[in-house]
C-alpha cells in the first residue's frame, strides 16, 4: 500500500513537473508571439513614419530646387554684385534658417561668389558635388555633409551646374544646414526611442534627429539594404544602432531624382 502510495506521489510529482513544462513553453511561445507582433506594428510605423518624412523633403528639395533654377537664369560672371539682391530675395522664399547661403563655382573650381560676403577665390573644386557636375548633364544633385569652409558650420550643397551651351561653366548651389534639418526631423519623432535621419546614398548622415553634431562624418554601415540594392525604393530591417547600438526597427524611403 505504502509502495503504491509512493508511486502515486511520483506520479502525480512527474504529472506537475509535466504540466509546468508545458505551461512554461506556452508562455514563452505566447511571449515571442507578442514580441513578433510588437515588432511587426514597429515596422508598419516606421515605414508609414519614413514616407511621411520623405514627402516633406522632397517638398523641401522641390522648393530648393526651384530656387536654384531661378538663380541660375539670372547668373551672370560679369556681374557678380547683382547677385546679393536676387540671392536676398530667393532666400526669403525659403524658411528661415534652412538654407544659409548661396554659392557659384567656377569652371576652375573656384568660388565667384557667395552671399556670405566672404571674398571670392575659395577653392572648391575638390568637393565632390563640383566633381560630379563637371562630368556633364543638368541634374540636380545633393552632396555629403561637410563643414563649410566659407560658415563653419556642417552643411549640404544642393546643386546644379551651370552651362554655356552645352558646355560646363561650373556649379551654382544652395548651401542647406545640417542643424536646421535635424531639428526639423527631431519634431517627427513620436517617443523618445524615435531617431530619424537623412542619410546620402554613400551612407553618409546628412542630418539625424537625435546627437547630429556627432553623426556629422558618419556612415550607416554598408549592409544596410537601401546601400546593397539601390533599385529598391523602401524597406524594413531590424538591427543594432551604429551610433547608439540600441536595437531598433527602422523604415527607410528613398528620395528620387536626386
Amino acid at each position: 500500500m505504502k509502495a503504491r502510495t509512493r508511486s502515486l506521489v511520483l506520479v502525480v510529482l512527474l504529472f506537475s513537473v509535466a504540466a509546468a513544462g508545458v505551461l512554461w513553453w506556452q508562455a514563452l511561445r505566447s511571449q515571442a508571439q507578442l514580441r513578433e507582433q510588437v515588432l511587426l506594428q514597429a515596422e508598419q510605423r516606421s515605414q508609414q513614419v519614413a514616407g511621411a518624412v520623405a514627402g516633406q523633403m522632397r517638398s523641401q528639395l522641390g522648393m530648393v530646387d526651384m530656387a536654384l533654377r531661378s538663380l541660375r537664369e539670372r547668373w551672370r560672371a560679369d556681374a557678380p554684385d547683382r547677385m546679393d539682391a536676387l540671392a536676398a530675395e530667393v532666400l526669403a522664399t525659403l524658411p528661415q534658417g534652412f538654407v544659409s547661403h548661396v554659392t557659384v563655382v567656377n569652371a576652375k573650381g573656384v568660388v565667384a561668389y557667395n552671399s556670405l560676403g566672404v571674398a571670392p577665390g575659395t577653392y572648391a573644386g575638390d568637393r565632390s558635388y563640383f566633381t560630379s557636375l563637371r562630368t556633364g548633364g543638368d541634374r540636380l544633385l545633393v552632396s555629403e555633409a561637410v563643414r563649410s569652409r566659407l560658415s563653419g558650420q556642417w552643411a549640404f550643397t544642393v546643386s546644379r551646374p551651370l552651362l554655356r551651351g552645352d558646355r560646363f561653366d561650373g556649379v551654382i548651389s544652395l548651401v542647406v544646414r545640417s542643424a536646421y534639418v535635424a531639428a526639423q526631423l527631431s519634431e517627427v519623432e513620436l517617443s523618445d526611442q524615435d531617431v530619424v535621419s537623412l542619410v546620402h546614398p554613400d551612407g553618409h548622415y546628412l542630418a539625424r534627429s537625435r546627437n547630429n553634431e556627432t553623426s556629422m562624418g558618419q556612415q550607416v554601415a554598408a549592409d544596410r539594404p537601401f546601400r546593397t540594392n539601390p533599385a529598391l525604393t523602401h524597406g524594413t530591417y531590424r538591427v543594432d544602432d551604429t551610433l547608439d547600438h540600441a536595437p531598433r526597427t527602422y523604415g527607410w524611403h528613398r528620395l528620387p531624382d536626386t
